[in-house]
């Protein structure tokens, strides 16, 4: 795989899962065991192409099974033969394309024998279940000094950042004004 440099592992069923552009499955001694699964050619539960359509920003386990988060609207939950077993959505998200990318969010993390997951859209920390989430924790941000979400949703704000940062005048940009003094918890650990 050309993305191994980038790719995420997981252990699982005494098996290690690297995830990049595709999915490889190695035994315990890290011998590949010839099954994979390529995010461009493989289909979602919605026969949506995963590679093309989605932002696959998190690969975890979840139980025997196998979870991952195409940004910002769905959690995905496979098992070990890669068969799409369950959906989780996370927001609503009808547009095309990729969400703004929110940079070093940590998805996961793992606590005893359990997986987070944290969505900051939402701003709930979940127990990963082997096909769901499980409301763990909510955090509490007052709204004025909330992260807001309608910046996904709005159009041009980047082409608009570029001009005024072209002019020198990048304070009067509307996301600018719009994220400032907000607040965005990056991942829980």
């Amino acid at each position: 795989d050309i993305y191994a440099h980038v790719a995420e592992i997981v252990y699982l069923n005494n098996h290690f899962y690297g995830n990049a552009s595709k999915i490889i499955e190695y035994d315990d001694r890290g011998k590949c065991t010839g099954k994979e699964l390529s995010w461009f050619t493989q289909k979602t539960m919605d026969t949506a192409p995963v590679g093309h359509l989605v932002n696959q920003v998190c690969f975890a386990p979840a139980g025997e099974n196998l979870m991952f988060y195409n940004s910002p609207d769905t959690v995905y939950f496979i098992n070990t033969d890669y068969e799409f077993v369950a959906k989780r959505s996370m927001m609503p998200w009808n547009r095309k394309g990729i969400a703004p990318s929110m940079g070093s969010v940590k998805y996961t993390s793992y606590y005893k024998d359990t997986t987070l997951f944290y969505n900051f859209y939402t701003d709930t920390v979940f127990t990963v279940t082997p096909t769901s989430l499980i409301p763990r924790w909510v955090v509490e941000l007052d709204e004025e000094l909330r992260f807001p979400t309608q910046y996904l949703y709005e159009d041009g704000l980047f082409s608009d950042a570029f001009k005024c940062w072209e002019s020198g005048n990048l304070e009067n940009a509307k996301m600018i004004k719009m994220l400032d003094h907000k607040y965005i918890v990056s991942g829980v650990f």
